[in-house]
């Protein structure tokens, strides 16, 4: 089972899945960075992270950052 933790303005979401729910939990993932998200896979809790491009459904956890802006 795979854990996907999606940032945002009012904390945090987690879509978890699973063999049968990778396909729903991919298109979760794509519509992220299709909106400009970055998305970074995780070995570990404390560990590193590396940044991933596509949806990996073995992955232990990803975590999803939306897109940073600047301005005033």
């Amino acid at each position: 089972m795979g854990r996907m933790r999606i940032m945002g303005r009012r904390g945090d979401s987690v879509v978890e899945w699973n063999q049968e729910t990778a396909d729903a939990a991919q298109k979760k993932f794509d519509e992220f960075l299709t909106g400009g998200g970055l998305a970074f896979k995780a070995d570990k809790l404390g560990g590193e992270a590396e940044q991933v491009r596509s949806f990996d459904p073995t992955a232990e956890e990803l975590i999803l950052v939306p897109q940073l802006r600047g301005g005033c």
